[in-house]
């Protein structure tokens, strides 16, 4: 691959997350169905895993991100000011300690989001002055009474103030871990809303609102929530509201610092909800916009095929089939069946049921299909894709194939990152198997290869978060297995059986952490189960193995139909995957031997 290419897909399509786009990320901004929305004063929630676009969609909000986007216009016309801040993990985890107590750190953090709060109007004050070339007066009274509130030096300017306020962060921050220093704090809000009252009576934002955008609040503890929680409760009859993006589960906490009070959907806030794997059609319309308008970026002496759609073409159930070997499958059925005129994969779900049913010689059942046609085109309906898993059964190489724009779009799973992961390895691979520009279609083969690379890639990913990697990456093999080997035997039982849901055992908060832990980070997802009883309780969902790690266990992609598990065998499935896997492939009338656990070898 020439370097020209490197560099051209590495702009493209390499970079996935919104913090290595830097300007880019800008330029390559497609606005999601929902951004409208967030642009009235009404706080929000952005809820949803890794790669959904939430850092994208609130840097795009931003003062800074609105004056990329809104090329040539007037910053004093925009109606909206968005201040960008993401929570620093390090820097969360630094309020904790046994020698303060819990209120204590609940005060000092409460004025570290006062300062913190501020500390973004005023860079926003000298950002808008810079840009307008205009002076923003704020009557010194004013500044002096927030400096006075906030406990540091008396100013008389805005400049002054940003000084002040900096020269205190530093001070703060060097103090935090030192018991012995005193820290004189603020109340929680009063700062704040001294200050936004003040920039509304100036005459360029009277009328405007203020956005707080938070990413990452799932960085935060419980309790530093809490505090986060009460701000947005109480500003809802302020100027300024906010925005807050977190991984899906990783609201920990809805409560507020008032024990009677806690934040409520949709009076104290709007949930925006782009997780649990949804592929609905504004995702579909939403994912193709964004991968059409990063493929027209490439150049025509790499790729001249300029719709996506046309760069992935699909394999049909009855073409995969016939690549697969169906041939050779239905070969004892053909003479007896003919007469009748059926399709290879009509034959293969006859073999497939008399193999497994034992339902008589292939004579009786050639009689039985002719007296029973509706209910057999009714099992070819439910197993005419599930067969696609057993034509190679236990063989070596492909056992089945993953292409096709509606397949990735559904091993994404609703993460626009991981599509463009897809897209990305496809046409890496394409290139270096073409040596060339690239003239025709991605071929069905290197399709299913640069999926199954993505999904070890992700694997491994996992495998290196602290703390977490080694517990989710063998949750992660040991349901791929089980899934794996339900899809090579479906006629034992419902077809295309890849979700679980609990039973109605109490779950030990082991337990729903480590559903917690795996949902936010993208080794399973989650939907809503038909017997809903409150939001929060994990029995309440459907859960599934990311779509994304189907290629490289082989099991469907599709949310389909699932299996009942016991906490104890979920839990099992880290501690003693063997003794797990045996167990519930046994469950499920499908074979486990130690022989086919190459891939838990990994």
């Amino acid at each position: 691959m020439t370097q020209d290419l490197q560099s051209q897909l590495s702009s493209i399509f390499a970079s996935y997350r919104a913090e290595e786009l830097r300007d880019n990320m800008f330029r390559l901004f497609t606005q999601p169905q929902y951004f409208h929305t967030l642009e009235n004063g009404h706080p929000h929630i952005i809820e949803g895993g890794r790669g959904t676009g939430k850092t994208t969609v609130l840097k795009c909000l931003s003062y800074e991100g609105q004056h990329a986007l809104r090329k040539g216009s007037d910053v004093r016309d925009w109606h909206y000011y968005g201040l960008y801040f993401r929570v620093n993990s390090a820097r969360a985890s630094s309020f904790r300690g046994s020698d303060r107590s819990q209120e204590e750190w609940i005060r000092i953090f409460s004025h570290y989001s006062n300062l913190n709060i501020c500390h973004l109007l005023t860079d926003f004050l000298t950002w808008y002055r810079d840009t307008v070339n205009s002076d923003i007066e704020i009557p010194t009274k004013v500044l002096r009474r927030i400096a006075r509130s906030l406990h540091i030096r008396q100013v008389d300017t805005v400049d002054q103030f940003s000084e002040s306020l900096y020269d205190a962060f530093i001070d703060f921050e060097s103090n935090l871990n030192n018991a012995d220093e005193e820290i004189k704090l603020s109340t929680l809000g009063h700062p704040i809303d001294i200050y936004f009252d003040a920039i509304g009576h100036i005459k360029d934002f009277k009328g405007k609102n203020f956005f707080v955008l938070i990413d990452e609040f799932e960085n935060y503890d419980e309790w530093q929530q809490r505090v986060i929680n009460t701000l947005v409760k109480q500003s809802s009859d302020k100027a300024y509201t906010f925005k807050i993006g977190v991984r899906e589960m990783g609201l920990k906490d809805r409560t507020t610092l008032i024990s009677t009070e806690s934040l409520s959907s949709p009076s104290d806030y709007t949930r925006i909800d782009i997780g649990f794997g949804a592929i609905d059609e504004n995702y579909k319309k939403f994912a193709y916009q964004v991968c059409n308008e990063r493929l027209k970026l490439l150049s025509e002496d790499v790729c001249k095929i300029r719709d996506v759609k046309s760069l992935l073409p699909p394999l049909s159930d009855e073409e995969e089939a016939e690549i697969l070997g169906i041939d050779e499958y239905i070969q004892p059925l053909q003479e007896i069946f003919a007469h009748l005129k059926l399709s290879k994969l009509m034959l293969g779900v006859i073999r497939l049921f008399h193999d497994h049913k034992n339902i008589g010689n292939y004579a009786v059942i050639a009689r039985n299909y002719k007296k029973n046609e509706k209910k057999w085109e009714n099992r070819y309906s439910n197993y005419s894709h599930s067969i696609l898993f057993t034509l190679k059964k236990r063989k070596s190489g492909v056992r089945k194939y993953y292409a096709g724009w509606d397949v990735f779009v559904y091993l994404s799973g609703g993460n626009i990152r991981y599509l463009l992961e897809l897209l990305d390895r496809s046409i890496v691979e394409a290139v270096g198997a073409e040596q060339s520009i690239i003239r025709t279609p991605i071929h069905y083969k290197i399709q299913t290869n640069a999926a199954v690379h993505i999904a070890e890639k992700n694997l491994r990913d996992l495998e290196g978060l602290s703390g977490l990697g080694q517990m989710l990456t063998r949750l992660v093999l040991s349901l791929g297995r089980v899934f794996g080997l339900i899809a090579e035997d479906p006629a034992n039982q419902a077809p295309e059986k890849n979700q679980f849901h609990f039973t109605n055992e109490a779950l030990s908060p082991e337990t729903q952490n480590l559903v917690r832990d795996a949902v936010m980070n993208l080794a399973i997802t989650r939907s809503r189960g038909t017997k809903l009883s409150s939001h929060g309780d994990i029995r309440d969902y459907d859960y599934m193995l990311h779509p994304i790690f189907a290629p490289f266990f082989v099991f469907s992609h599709r949310r389909k139909r699932k299996l009942m598990i016991r906490q104890e065998d979920f839990l099992d499935l880290i501690k003693n995957h063997s003794r797990a896997i045996e167990k519930l492939s046994k469950q499920q009338d499908v074979e486990s031997e130690s022989s086919n656990m190459q891939r838990l070898a990994f």
